[in-house]
C-alpha cells in the first residue's frame, strides 16, 4: 500500500492489526515511517516511531534519520535537533546523511551558527563532510550576503581536497552578481571553466544578471552571444534579462531587436517580458505602442499578470488616459485575478491628478465594496 502511495491506509490498517495483537516487526516499522515522512506527515512518524520503541524494536539511524530529515523539510528544525540528541543519547551513532540533514534545516532558516556548530560536530567525530553538505553550508551564507564566509567554506572544501562543482560555482557567482560585485563573479566563473566544470544556463543567466545590473551591458552581450556557442540553449530568463538590461538603459531598438530574435529563436515570451516592454514604452511616451504589445500579448495567448494590468493603468494613468484606464480596469474585473488594493490606488490618483477628484471619491468608495481597506497610499 505505501508503494501506491496509500500510506495513511497501511497506517490505519497497521493500527487495527495491532488492537488485534500483531506486533509488526522492524522492516514493517521502517517501512511505514518512511511512508510518513515521504508524504510530509513527519509528527504521525514520530508516533509510530515512539510505538515502535515501546514494543520490542529498537530505533536505529535509519528510522531516526528519516524522521529527522522530515522535521528539517517541513520546517521544524527544533524538533529535529531534539530527536538527534535523543538519537545520540541512545547510543546510535550519527552518519554524514544524519548531519547533512540537520545542516541543510538549519541553513534553510538561516540558523548559520547552529549549522556551522553541527558541522564541526561532525568534523570531530571523524566524518568527512561531502560535497553536498558544503554546498548547502554556502547557499546558506550567500542567502544572506555573507559572501565571505561562503568563499572560506568554499577554500576549505578545496584545501580538503573536495572539487566544487557547477552547482557550488553558480551559487557563489550568484551572491556575487547581487552584492553588484561582478569582476569577483566573473573571476569565479573563470576559475570554473578552468577547473572544467561546465556551466549550466542558470549559472550564466546569474552573471548576465549581474553584468546588467552593474551596466555593464556590452559585457553582457558579449556574454550572451557566447552562451550558444558553448552548446548550451538561451531560454526566457536569459533573454528577460537583457530586455530588462537595454530597457534599463534607455536602449529601446536593442531591447525589441532581441525581443524580435526570442520569436526567431522560437522561444515564447512570457508576461515579465511584457511588463518591461510596456513599462518602458509607457516611460518613452509611446502610450500607443504600449497598448498595442499589450493587445498582442493577448492575441498570442499569453494572460496577462495582475502586476501587467497595474503597469498598463499606471501608464494610461500618468498620460492622462484616464478613461482607457477605467475600461481597462472593468476589463480586470471580469478576469480571475483577486480584487487587490493597488489598482485603486493608481486610478484614484490618476484622478486627482486630472482634476476628477468626484470620481476619485467614488472609486474611494468602491474599495471597501469590495472588501477590501484602504492603506496609508490610497
Amino acid at each position: 500500500m505505501c508503494g501506491d502511495g496509500k500510506v495513511l491506509d497501511a497506517v490505519k490498517v497497521f493500527d487495527k492489526m495491532s488492537e488485534r495483537g500483531f506486533q509488526g516487526d522492524g522492516v514493517i516499522y521502517g517501512i511505514l515511517i518512511n511512508g510518513l515522512c515521504s508524504i510530509g506527515h513527519p509528527a504521525m512518524a514520530l508516533e509510530l516511531h515512539r510505538k515502535m520503541e515501546k514494543s520490542s524494536f529498537r530505533g536505529t539511524l535509519m528510522t531516526f534519520s528519516l524522521v529527522i530529515d522530515a522535521f528539517c523539510k517541513d520546517g521544524m528544525v527544533d524538533e529535529a535537533s531534539s530527536l538527534f540528541s535523543e538519537m545520540v543519547s541512545k547510543g546510535i551513532i550519527p552518519d554524514t546523511v544524519v548531519y547533512g540533514s540537520l545542516i541543510n534545516g538549519f541553513c534553510r532558516f538561516s540558523r548559520l551558527k547552529e549549522a556551522v556548530n553541527v558541522f564541526d560536530e561532525m568534523v570531530s567525530q571523524g566524518l568527512t563532510p561531502d560535497l553536498v553538505i558544503y554546498n548547502t553550508l554556502i547557499h546558506g551564507f550567500c542567502q544572506v550576503g555573507m559572501w565571505e564566509e561562503a568563499m572560506k567554506i568554499f577554500n576549505l572544501m578545496v584545501g580538503k581536497g573536495i572539487s566544487p562543482d557547477v552547482v557550488t560555482f553558480t551559487i557563489l557567482i550568484d551572491s556575487l552578481c547581487k552584492e553588484g560585485k561582478t569582476r569577483e563573479a566573473q573571476r569565479i566563473f573563470d576559475l570554473m571553466i578552468r577547473k572544467g566544470a561546465k556551466a549550466e544556463i542558470r549559472t550564466y543567466n546569474s552573471l548576465l544578471n549581474g553584468l546588467c545590473l552593474n551596466g555593464q551591458l556590452d559585457e553582457a552581450a558579449k556574454l550572451f552571444g557566447s552562451i550558444v556557442d558553448q552548446g548550451l540553449e538561451l531560454d526566457d530568463f536569459s533573454y528577460n534579462i537583457m530586455i530588462s538590461g537595454y530597457c534599463k538603459s534607455w536602449k529601446i531598438d536593442e531591447a525589441f531587436q532581441l525581443f524580435q530574435k526570442m520569436h526567431d529563436d522560437r522561444i515564447k515570451p512570457t508576461a515579465a517580458t511584457y511588463n518591461t516592454l510596456i513599462g518602458m514604452l509607457f516611460q518613452a511616451g509611446q502610450v500607443s505602442t504600449a497598448q498595442k504589445m499589450f493587445d498582442e500579448m493577448r492575441v498570442y495567448g499569453k494572460s496577462p499578470l495582475f502586476s501587467t494590468y497595474n503597469v498598463m493603468l499606471d501608464g494610461l494613468c500618468k498620460h492622462g488616459h484616464i478613461d482607457e484606464a477605467l475600461n481597462l480596469f472593468r476589463s480586470l474585473e471580469s478576469t480571475n485575478h483577486k480584487p487587490s488594493i493597488e489598482p485603486f490606488c493608481i486610478l484614484i490618483d490618476g484622478m486627482w491628478k486630472a482634476g476628477r477628484s468626484e470620481e476619485a471619491w467614488i472609486m474611494f468608495d468602491q474599495i471597501s465594496e469590495k472588501g477590501l481597506s484602504p492603506d496609508v497610499v490610497t
